[in-house]
């Protein structure tokens, strides 16, 4: 039996017949009674809290704060509703009754107008994923929200600092995180060994203007033992550390892009053996495609992009798992034998080429 919210009337008179009703039905029994139109069951619901629960929670149920009608039941809106019974009581099982209607992510923005990051948003243990905005306005996220242990993704605008407490988070597995804010690149990163999916972008929101891009990336993903998709964007740097990509045992998916100067991809990309997915766009100086790709034995897919001066070493065609091989915004490709151009597209190529 499964709460609905459109069909509360019915909901309750089954749970009726369940056992240990109404105790341990609290968080269906008080949605019940705010969203039915039925005074009778309104009255009811009402008696029956008296009778059974804490007087906190009648205070609660009494409350005026109605639950916005059904066009309009958007999550944040909910959340407004579901704040305001929880300052009346503490009983209230507020993550739980946002689960049972339908939701379990949060995205904070500027619709909230929040001058503070609510300290009963922590209640929300159901949450698996939270996206913070950019123009929601905040820097930082507090502490009491490490009570959100059930977050499995997170997408993070416009911080300065990365909160302590996400590298704690049991089940967090995808991380997006802007960190053109940042003075320097965060080492807390790290500390989310954990992660499976990884997206790290040097602007402090999508919409920056690239030329306010400054941070260089620095150290390696060696504590990542778990990633399987890895994504880059927007650093400032001419090269990147040889052990970039060291330890990526498990990588599948790498995409790496929009890199300012940037000449040379380091050679322990070669060495990420489980890697079927590789994106390479959007890099004016990158001089070519380095042979050492050619280890990549298990590649499936390789993109490429936006790279005016690359050279593509043509043993790269005959790696014995490439599918798809695509060329985007290049239309003039440059490839090359040993260290001869060629003139004139590869015959390697042909069964890669786009209709």
């Amino acid at each position: 039996m499964s709460f609905d919210k459109t069909q509360v009337e019915s909901f309750y008179e089954q749970l009726k017949n369940e056992p240990n009703f109404p105790q341990a039905y609290l968080e269906e029994i008080f949605l019940v009674g705010k969203l039915t139109t039925n005074t009778n069951l309104q009255t009811e619901i009402g008696n029956l809290i008296t009778q059974h629960f804490d007087k906190t929670l009648t205070k609660a149920y009494k409350s005026r704060k109605q639950f916005p009608k059904f066009d309009k039941f958007y999550p944040y809106k909910v959340m407004e509703t579901l704040f305001s019974y929880g300052k009346s009581s503490t009983i209230l099982d507020l993550g739980k009754m946002y689960g049972l209607l339908g939701f379990d992510e949060i995205y904070i923005s500027d619709h909230q107008k929040w001058t503070e990051i609510p300290e009963d948003l922590g209640r929300f243990t159901n949450l698996r994923r939270l996206e913070l905005a950019q123009d929601a306005g905040f820097r930082s996220l507090p502490e009491h929200l490490e009570r959100l242990i059930n977050l499995e993704e997170i997408k993070l605008e416009g911080l300065n600092e990365i909160p302590t407490w996400i590298t704690r988070l049991p089940k967090l597995h995808n991380l997006s995180i802007f960190l053109g804010n940042f003075p320097e690149f965060p080492k807390e990163i790290a500390k989310c060994e954990y992660l499976e999916e990884l997206d790290i972008d040097g602007r402090s929101h999508w919409t920056m203007d690239e030329s306010s891009i400054h941070l260089t990336l620095k150290g390696n993903f060696k504590n990542f033992k778990n990633l399987k998709q890895l994504r880059v964007y927007y650093f400032n740097q001419e090269t990147l550390p040889d052990d970039f990509f060291e330890g990526l045992e498990e990588l599948e998916e790498l995409s790496i892009g929009r890199f300012k100067n940037l000449k040379y991809l380091p050679i322990s990309l070669g060495k990420l053996k489980n890697l079927k997915k590789l994106e390479v766009y959007v890099m004016d100086n990158l001089q070519e495609l380095p042979l050492f790709l050619t280890n990549l034995t298990n590649l499936e897919t390789l993109n490429v992009g936006n790279l005016p001066v690359v050279k593509i070493p043509v043993e790269i065609l005959n790696l014995p798992k490439l599918q798809n091989f695509r060329l985007n915004n290049m239309p003039n490709p440059q490839f090359k034998a040993g260290n001869e151009i060629l003139s004139e597209l590869p015959k390697e190529f042909d069964k890669f080429k786009q209709a």
